[in-house]
């Protein structure tokens, strides 16, 4: 018999995902990569360690930011993440961390880069913090003894942030408001079917690709939003992206 850590894949959809769509690690041997952790310059090794943790010849990739937390599981617990709230990406997202859950979530600064995997989850316990930590760039990381009350604690964490975030839109629109209003479901159905066998054809590979069309009203939103020039050219977001695309963030 042996521990089996089971993970989303990289870049797969929590909410439409299978069984194949988890990662697999032999959680001893995930361990045993601490003892080979040199140091915050060479970060990037671990992620190449991954691949000999696998379990069953999986080829689901392993997000390289979710396994150190099985750091934790020395507690018998179990862990998850979520970026709902998008706080996390927040200039000012420590102070509304702190203002929303106080000291039951931790903030832990910088990027992946700057993430000692071997001290992460031991920093999250040192400071006390019961449910969970806010990844800086990344997301909320919680826990809880068994799967059934991390995913409670989990739905907890993301109503909570949704609510202050709903409060605050009272206060100010989403991304500085409405500059153009949305062309009507036909004229964007047309332009789309203009659109994408052009785009398709500026991706074309060794690999066919299938293109996915969304206009629902967070999509409107954002892209007739004021300031949506300037946030669409920011770049990559989320860390695990940054760590496979080599793409920094402007």
């Amino acid at each position: 018999m042996v521990d089996v850590l089971w993970v989303k894949g990289s870049g797969g959809d929590i909410g439409s995902m299978k069984l194949d769509g988890f990662s697999t690690l032999y959680l001893d041997k995930f361990r045993s990569t601490e003892k080979l952790y040199r140091g915050v310059k060479f970060e990037d090794e671990m992620v190449g360690y991954l691949p000999h943790c696998t379990f069953n010849l999986n080829p689901r990739a392993a997000p390289s930011t979710h396994p150190p937390w099985t750091l934790l599981s020395r507690m018998s617990t179990t862990c998850t993440r979520m970026r709902s709230s998008l706080l996390a990406a927040s200039s000012a997202g420590e102070a509304a961390t702190k203002e929303i859950w106080g000291g039951a979530i931790g903030w832990l600064p910088g990027n992946v880069r700057d993430l000692n995997w071997r001290t992460a989850a031991h920093l999250a316990l040192r400071t006390i913090r019961p449910r969970g930590v806010m990844l800086a760039g990344h997301g909320i990381i919680c826990w809880g003894d068994t799967s059934r009350s991390c995913y409670e604690n989990t739905i907890g964490l993301i109503a909570d942030a949704a609510m202050y975030l709903n409060n605050q839109l009272v206060l100010r629109p989403a991304f500085g408001g409405q500059h153009t209003p949305a062309l009507p479901v036909e004229s964007r159905q047309a332009l789309a079917a203009t659109l994408m066998p052009q785009l398709r054809a500026q991706l074309v590979g060794e690999r066919s690709k299938i293109g996915h069309y969304s206009d629902d009203a967070e999509a409107l939103e954002f892209v007739c939003s004021r300031d949506f020039e300037r946030l669409a050219n920011i770049g990559t977001s989320c860390l695990d992206h940054f760590l496979r695309t080599k793409k920094s963030r402007r």
